[in-house]
Parts: structure tokens; sequence; C-alpha cells
């Protein structure tokens, strides 16, 4: 197939070169496979109720490549909303005014690069109801971007619609063709998928971009983007429960419980039903479809990395201490995860209830530490490491009921809520959180018998307002 392509390249180009002048626009030649079924399946008219988007011979990922396995697009509910606030905020089909490019953002899953289909579908709609021709270009933004295969899907005004593809040393005729195709009436968008937060690394760039990405810090804190015309960031919300087994019940997910002896805390042996399945996963990793519906097992990975890394403590800090938009670029997006306002906007929150508990156990054992550490120095004053760890229990025993209400066993019974009915956890992970949210009275008894010989005066009252 590829050598078809480069030979229908050449040919093409030996017959511009004979029979046009240079710049004059001429359409390449078509590619083959699935490219061109994709192009009429986008083409179709727009359903505003339809939760699904069908694409029989396959649609595009992340790569830029048809996939034939993947023949459904869930439509979410925030698309059409999103996709208008894409078009108002790019100032789309203004003439004489600025067209800043818009970053579509958001927590990795929650389906930013398959919103990209919808958007061409929207975009081809609108060129049929103006009755113009359209050029919607897909382009991956990566480390290789200026060498990457561009693909076109082009329509004409009458609705029929095709695809043609570039290579990289058909670069600078594409750039001569997008130049004459913005000069006549149609319209020309790209849709840019980028990974590494490489932005910048496209073959080719057209008036309207729209970028589809995480908030990389290569992307949020780019100096460049905020040079005129200035960047616009929009956010993409979290999948709520609801949404994700819609997903489930719409794309006929098979949804199986991963088999592995060490993690089955994220799928019991008890919970067969795909609808509790679903309910157990969200309330362990949050709203994202990766750990919902995909790979429980990499979200349960990139969860235990960043807790044993403890990224918790830097995230806190910065929640605290930074702006929205430059937090949303410092994330894990495991134990944080990046949601969005009414106007899709960065708001923040734990990815899951359960996930609060585990960064609250890990903050607690690193309070242990550091009073174990106090308690071995042989360096300070009993009065002055007294009056040191007396400080550093009060702010542990403050952590501690606010995390886990007081008291352990009640903390175990809010995660037990949380849950919403589904099976409880493993009783290992039960016994190992209820050491590390030992209770205050607990730990004051374990302290003492260390250290008998340098007591330390008892915690004086505190109001925890």
């Amino acid at each position: 197939a590829q050598n078809t392509v480069n030979s229908a390249n050449i040919a093409y180009e030996n017959a511009l070169r004979a029979a046009a002048p240079p710049h004059a626009p001429h359409d390449p030649p078509v590619v083959p496979d699935g490219y061109v079924e994709f192009a009429k399946s986008c083409a179709t008219s727009f359903n505003a109720a339809a939760r699904v988007l069908e694409f029989p011979k396959g649609c595009i990922a992340m790569d830029n490549a048809v996939h034939p396995e993947m023949t459904k697009v869930f439509v979410r509910d925030c698309y059409p909303k999103l996709y208008e606030k894409i078009a108002e905020s790019s100032q789309l089909g203004i003439s004489n005014v600025v067209h800043p490019p818009v970053f579509i953002l958001g927590t990795p899953g929650v389906g930013k690069s398959f919103m990209r289909m919808y958007v061409c579908h929207r975009l081809l709609q609108r060129a049929r109801d103006e009755n113009r021709p359209a050029y919607i270009l897909f382009l991956k933004a990566d480390p290789g971007g200026l060498t990457n295969v561009v693909t076109v899907f082009h329509q004409i005004g009458g609705g029929e619609a095709t695809a043609y593809q570039f290579e990289a040393d058909s670069r600078v005729h594409l750039i001569g063709l997008v130049r004459d195709w913005e000069k006549s009436d149609a319209l020309v968008v790209s849709l840019i998928d980028v990974s590494s937060g490489c932005y910048e690394l496209v073959a080719v760039k057209t008036v309207y971009r729209w970028y589809f990405s995480s908030p990389h810090p290569a992307i949020v804190q780019s100096k460049d983007r905020l040079k005129e015309p200035k960047a616009v960031d929009l956010y993409m919300p979290l999948y709520n429960l609801t949404e994700l087994r819609m997903a489930q019940q719409e794309l006929k997910l098979d949804i199986k419980p991963v088999k592995d002896a060490i993690k089955k805390y994220f799928d019991p042996d008890n919970v067969t039903d795909t609808s509790e399945l679903i309910d157990h996963r969200f309330h362990l990793f949050g709203g994202s479809v990766r750990a919902v519906l995909k790979d429980p097992a990499q979200a349960e990975f990139w969860v235990q990395s960043a807790i044993n890394a403890t990224e918790w403590r830097g995230e806190l800090g910065q929640t605290l201490n930074l702006e929205g938009q430059s937090l949303s670029s410092l994330f894990s997006h495991s134990l944080f995860h990046v949601d969005a306002d009414d106007n899709f906007g960065p708001t923040y929150q734990f990815a899951s209830k359960y996930i609060k508990f585990r960064i609250a156990a890990a903050a607690l054992e690193e309070h242990d530490a550091r009073i174990d550490a106090l308690l071995a120095s042989s360096k300070l004053a009993p009065g002055t490491k007294g009056e040191m760890v007396e400080a550093l229990f009060f702010r542990r025993f403050v952590l501690a009921t606010k995390t886990a209400t007081r008291d352990c066993r009640l903390a175990l019974k809010r995660i037990g809520q949380a849950y919403g009915g589904t099976p409880p956890l493993d009783q290992p992970d039960l016994d190992q959180l209820n050491v590390s949210l030992r209770s205050f009275t607990d730990v004051e008894t374990r302290w003492y018998v260390r250290k008998p010989v340098h007591r330390v005066p008892r915690a004086r009252s505190h109001s925890l307002g």
C-alpha cells in the first residue's frame, strides 16, 4: 500500500509540473485502505442525539493511523458544548480577526483524542451547511513531528468526502496547498494530537490549529504561547460514574476482572457483574476511562509509584502555592485529577476518596519517621526535643483527625461507605491501612514505651476548629 501511495505521489508531482502553474491549487492523490472510508463516515449527517459515532472500517487513534478494531466512538456529554466553545474561542468563520490556537487539555483517559473524530464530524457538517469545501488536517506533534505523515480529509461542497496523505518529502508542496486552500472559501482546520508536550513540532501550520493533549509542562509553562495571538486553554471534564456505565453499554465493552493475585483489590474475585466492577474501579481510581474500562493494573502501578516516590508531598504543596493553570502541568494525574468547571477552566481534586486515604497513610508514616528520628537524636536537649516532638505530634494528630475522622476505625468505615455498597477491601489491605492510620493514643503509648528516659510533657489541649 505504501509503494502505491509513493508511486501515486510521484506521478501526481510529474503531472502537476507538466500541466499547471507552480502555485496553482490542485488535489493530491487519494490514499488507500481505511482513510477514505473514515472520511466518508465522518461526512455523514450530524445527529445531535447520537451517543455513538460509527466507523465500520476503523477510526484514527493517537498515532494518526486507522485502527480497524476501533469502529465506534462514544460521544461524551461534554463534547457538543466543548466543540462550540472551541469554535467560539478560535473565532471560527470570522474574517479580519486574530485566530488564536486552542488547546484542549485534561487528565489522561478522559477522551481528548477521541474527541478529534467528533470535531472532524462537526466541521464537515458545518462546511456542508455552508456549502463550501473543507480540508481537515490530522497531524501528530511529537519529537518526529516535522517528518510525520499528514492526513487531509477533504469534503467538497456537496458532501462527498475523501482523504489524502502527504509524506515528509511532500511537506513543501503541502504548505503551498494549505496557503491556496486558506485563500479560497474552504474551511481549513488542523486537529493535532500532542505527545511529550512537543506542540510546535508539526509538519505544517494552518490558521486554525486545535491541539489535544494532557497538560504537559512544556505546553502549560511555554512563554511562546503567551505571544499574540495568545493561546486559549480549555479543559475536558472527568467522567462521572453514570457516564462510564453508559460508555460501556453503548460500546458493548467486555469488562473482565484482571487476573493478578497480588493486586486483587481492584478486581476482587467475588465481583463478577460488569456494573459492580466499573463501580469498584471508579471508587478506587476516579473518572479516567483508561483506569476503569481499560487497564486498572497500569493505573495502580502509577498510583503506587507516585506514593512510593513521595510525589504526593510535592503535589499537596503545589496545590496550596501555585496558580491553577501552572498546577495542572505538575500533577502525576494518578493521585490528583484535573477536572473542568462549567466554562472549561481547570479545577482539581483527589483522584478518588480511596487515593486520598492512601495519601493520608503515607503522610502519617512520614510523620512517624520524623518523630522516631527526633527521639533517637542525642544532640538535642531533652526540653528542646520534647517541644519539637510535641509540635510534630500535634500536627500529626490534626492530620489524622481531618483525614481519618478522629479514629482509624471510623476512617475504615468511611472508606466502605465511599464504595457505595461494593465489596470491601481485602483484609491485608485493611490491616495495613489500620496500621498506617494509628490513633493518637496508640502512638502515644508506643512512644513512651520506646523512650522511657526522656519523658515528653503531655500535649496541651488544643482546639481543632
